[in-house]
């Protein structure tokens, strides 16, 4: 199965097995972060995720959108988990003056 992060060159590839990963509840738990070029495509992919959490998906969880402020950048990020064990945060890098 492979899921693609809103373009062809960021994606997780996985492969089936009869004894499948398992990772704590809770967000974040276990994840893995991927960077996105920009806060509109951050915004978009919170959107859509947002979209299958509103559809009543059970199995979407969503940590809501953050800003972690560190002078010389801002990070930008929210958790989702979607069929997988392991939460995937979304970031987005903002470069300031500090």
């Amino acid at each position: 199965m492979i899921f693609s992060v809103n373009s062809y060159d960021r994606f997780v590839f996985l492969l089936a097995d009869e004894s499948p990963m398992s990772c704590p509840s809770g967000l974040p738990g276990d994840h893995f972060g991927v960077q996105v070029d920009s806060l509109d495509e951050l915004n978009t992919l919170l959107a859509r995720a947002g979209a299958l959490f509103q559809a009543d998906d059970v199995r979407v969880e969503i940590l809501p959108f953050s800003v972690e402020d560190h002078t010389v950048l801002k990070l930008h990020a929210f958790y989702v988990r979607y069929l997988l064990p392991m939460s995937i945060e979304v970031q987005y890098f903002e470069l300031t003056s500090g």
